[in-house]
């Protein structure tokens, strides 16, 4: 039931949609612009400035969208995109329960909200998978067979093509946040599909200082040294962060239905959400990995990303109410633990660079939890007790790689979302009281 000033209208008085579109014309109505009431004309430019301004997108809705359409959707007569929706709500300040209501009714509208089957679900995350998989798959293979092609498999040039694809996944965050925005929530999967990502691929700076292939693949006999052997490990590491992502994904959407959010907590379903595809991440490494220190700094690792990303899941949930002391001191509280987890990996770093036969010696890269193999320094280019040398200078420039990405990439994203979520769900302004939604002016007319 939602509630206006003078009449209160229920959902099976009228259409959903037809309720939806009186719900935007209140709202602009009652929305004054140049001392008048705001036009559908003013409306759209109103909203394409905001996007502009707020989220750095280029949305022109004045072109785009014609006075027309907002007219059709204040009628009821068409869907509303929930992209409108979203801009409309910001532009407009309204409240996000408020905005996620007409969400929920556009969603209920179009048959959306009601998520029928799992499978529906698992097909639109394997039609999206393309958007994580084209971009690094498509600068992997071209540089890699390019200088497989040349010949080129010096230790420099290779250095060279994985700190490239690791700029790729900083470059599709950064789109990413310009295009949708920095708060849409299709964000939080791209973020949590680069960060798997760009982790599993850093460590391959390390194996290409030592000439050493990653996950045993010394063992295949099709695969040799040099840009062929990083593009295949690149590729297995897509794949893995492609699982990982599908599982966040999917379980994200899953715990969102509304049978299940009355049922559990906002916190535990982060955790359900997060562990099951950092969890298959950091098996897949245990298993695989032949190093003892991937093991250590995989459990550190995988540790933060499942906590960052346990907050960031929880903060966006719906059902999630912050204090007004819990959204003043969040983003201070989650800096100071950046610098914390920044200082003891620096430590960390220091130790392993400092006495690496802690970590590894050269009998330990040659096995894994399922095979075998035989490490030829004469094939590596090099002499055993060369070893331990080039394994200190690849664990610094992994571990520096892994630093810097988690505490600036990561860590900005964290207390961002934090802040915003805090100012969103802590702030006065029109309330949610049980079924009914509180209107300005006089709504639903």
């Amino acid at each position: 039931m939602y509630s206006g000033q003078n009449k209160e209208i229920t959902t099976t008085d009228l259409g959903r949609q037809e309720l939806l579109g009186r719900l935007i014309r209140s709202y602009r109505e009652d929305s004054s612009h140049a001392g008048g009431t705001l036009t559908e004309d003013a409306l759209l430019h109103l909203m394409s400035v905001h996007a502009l301004i707020k989220n750095n997108r280029r949305v022109l809705y004045r072109e785009q969208y014609s006075n027309n359409d907002v007219t059709s959707w204040e009628n009821g007569e068409s869907p509303v995109p929930d992209g409108f929706l979203k801009d409309f709500g910001n532009a407009l300040n309204i409240p996000k329960p408020e905005v996620e209501q007409m969400l929920s009714l556009a969603g209920e509208n179009t048959g959306r909200e009601s998520k029928g089957s799992d499978r529906n679900i698992a097909v639109d995350i394997l039609q999206k998978s393309g958007h994580n998989l084209i971009p690094p798959g498509g600068y992997m293979s071209i540089v890699g067979f390019a200088l497989g092609a040349l010949g080129i498999d010096g230790t420099e040039s290779l250095m060279s093509y994985v700190i490239g694809l690791l700029a790729v996944v900083i470059g599709m965050v950064v789109w990413e946040w310009r295009r949708k925005g920095f708060d849409a929530d299709e964000v939080v999967n791209d973020m949590f599909f680069v960060s798997i990502f760009f982790v599993l691929n850093a460590w391959l700076l390390l194996h290409v200082v030592t000439r050493t292939a990653p996950y045993g693949l010394q063992a295949a006999p099709f695969v040799k040294t040099g840009p062929f052997l990083v593009l295949f490990a690149m590729m297995i590491n897509l794949l893995v962060s492609l699982i990982a992502w599908a599982m966040f994904a999917f379980l994200r959407e899953r715990l969102s239905q509304d049978s299940v959010l009355k049922r559990t907590n906002a916190y535990l379903r982060a955790v359900a959400t997060v562990l099951p595809p950092v969890l298959f991440t950091y098996i897949f490494d245990f298993v695989m990995a032949s190093d003892p220190a991937a093991w250590v700094v995989g459990l550190v690792t995988s540790g933060i990303i499942f906590g960052v990303f346990t907050v960031i899941t929880a903060f966006k949930d719906p059902e999630v109410k912050l204090s007004e002391w819990e959204a003043k001191w969040g983003p201070i509280v989650a800096i100071e633990l950046i610098l914390i987890l920044c200082t003891v990996g620096v430590a960390g770093m220091l130790v392993a660079y400092l006495d690496p036969s802690i970590l590894t010696s050269p009998a330990t890269v040659q096995h894994n939890m399922l095979w075998s193999w035989e490490v030829g320094f004469d094939a590596l280019g090099y002499p055993e007790s060369e070893f331990i040398e080039r394994f200190r200078v690849g664990m610094l420039w992994s571990s520096i790689a892994i630093i810097a990405f988690m505490s600036t990439v990561m860590g900005s994203y964290l207390v961002v979302t934090i802040s915003r979520a805090g100012k969103e769900k802590s702030g006065t302004g029109k309330k949610m009281m049980g079924d009914h939604l509180l209107l300005p002016g006089s709504h639903c007319k």
